[in-house]
């Protein structure tokens, strides 16, 4: 009766243990694939603002004089290096992935989040210059005043929106932080000599 017992709980704590490990796993699942969507989402805003601004950028600095046409001439410029960052971007972001751990998302997600920091650090120092090249042009010749007015308006635009764009995404990635620490909060590691005991509350 005790042998009939001590198996009915061993399977109960087995059945109880996997259902666990599953929510786990399918929490994990559901982080990883978050992170790849704001991955996507981030690449495909990027990719379209650079897009519009070649495009709209390379027909108006041939239809447009004085601070203008530096302005459109500035736009479609830059926006050549964020297309050249973007295309690479959202072709890693569609790549399938191999499941991640808990600990290689953590890594992850701090990877990520120091990446948009230091991104909106350089769009401050962007629209900065950009504020910098107006002013150095008040007292210029008139083709010098209005190419430094004009590129110091683009980037001022061109920094606006990178910032917009660099905060949306921590602010999107944080709420991925917080799925983590929920799941972290579910687990506790301690160790015994050489083995790593892993408890799930």
């Amino acid at each position: 009766m005790r042998v009939i017992f001590f198996s009915i709980i061993c399977l109960v704590k087995i059945s109880s243990f996997s259902q666990i490990e599953d929510n786990l796993k399918f929490d994990l699942l559901n982080i990883q694939t978050r992170q790849q969507n704001f991955a996507k989402t981030s690449m495909i805003s990027l990719n379209s603002w650079a897009i519009a601004n070649i495009g709209y950028g390379s027909i108006a600095t041939f239809h447009s004089n004085g601070e203008a046409k530096y302005f459109h001439q500035m736009n479609a410029i830059w926006n050549v290096v964020n297309l050249g960052i973007g295309i690479p971007g959202i072709i890693g972001a569609h790549k399938k992935q191999q499941p991640k751990s808990l600990l290689e998302l953590n890594e992850y997600q701090h990877k990520l989040e120091k990446v948009y920091f230091i991104n909106a650090g350089l769009d401050v120092a962007y629209i900065a210059t950009g504020g910098i090249l107006r002013l150095a042009g008040s007292n210029k010749s008139l083709d010098i005043k209005n190419r430094l007015k004009g590129y110091g308006n683009s980037l001022l635009m061109q920094g606006g929106y990178l910032l917009f764009h660099d905060i949306a995404m921590i602010l999107l990635y944080k709420t991925n932080g917080k799925l983590l620490s929920k799941t972290w909060s579910k687990v506790t590691i301690s160790t015994y000599g050489l083995n790593l005991k892993v408890q799930f509350h």
